[in-house]
């Protein structure tokens, strides 16, 4: 009876299975020549059954945005503890998403795409603000939290540099995403980036002297 109540419902695990295949079916022929139909067909389910869960291929591609970019939130939130500072936290954020791209291609490649879309496309401009926004709020909290806790000292508006801080993530995700490569210094060089931006002190630091 128990396993009854924790078994997934076949609406939701079709729903996933359709999303996981578009994600697949977008990245290897491009937005324009994707459809619905053609999704279906690869996730081995009928025409109706996909089109009942996404009407338009919009609506589609709108809550493949929404998958990918909860996909990545988790990930980044697994590699923050409770006894992270907030430079720690901060700089695992950073990790996190730079991690993910390098894990997860084709999701990765669609975040591209969005970010595409949503300075091109008038139907995704207001999702892509709302995530965006979402996305610089994150980054935010950490700074803001650096400064209660006496380890920050930038004196450069919040908001200021938020947007620096953000800007440069999504320039290193572009190319960790689009390489097979991963670089040993990339986590140094963000320390060393967000120490600079920050005025990051240790508290640690500061006990020791």
């Amino acid at each position: 009876m128990n396993k009854k109540k924790n078994k997934p419902k076949k609406g939701i695990v079709t729903k996933e299975i359709i999303l996981k295949k578009a994600v697949e079916l977008l990245t290897e022929v491009g937005l324009e020549s994707a459809s619905v139909r053609q999704i279906a067909k690869l996730a081995n389910i009928s025409s109706a059954a996909a089109f009942y869960h996404f009407p338009t291929k919009e609506s589609l591609i709108m809550e493949i945005i929404y998958y990918v970019v909860l996909s990545n939130h988790q990930k980044v939130s697994t590699l923050i503890s409770i006894y992270d500072n907030a430079f720690e936290r901060l700089l695992k954020h950073i990790q996190g998403n730079l991690q993910w791209a390098q894990e997860n291609k084709q999701e990765a490649q669609i975040l591209l795409l969005f970010y595409y879309l949503g300075s091109s496309n008038d139907d995704f401009s207001k999702m892509y603000s709302e995530i965006l926004a979402r996305a610089r709020d994150r980054i935010k909290e950490h700074l803001l939290a650096g400064q209660r806790e006496n380890i920050f000292h930038f004196k450069i508006d919040v908001e200021v540099l938020t947007e620096i801080i953000h800007n440069t993530l999504v320039g290193d995700f572009v190319n960790q995403s689009s390489s097979k490569l991963q670089s040993n210094m990339r986590s140094t060089q963000w320390v060393q980036f967000l120490t600079d931006l920050t005025k990051y002190e240790s508290l640690k630091t500061n006990s020791i002297s």
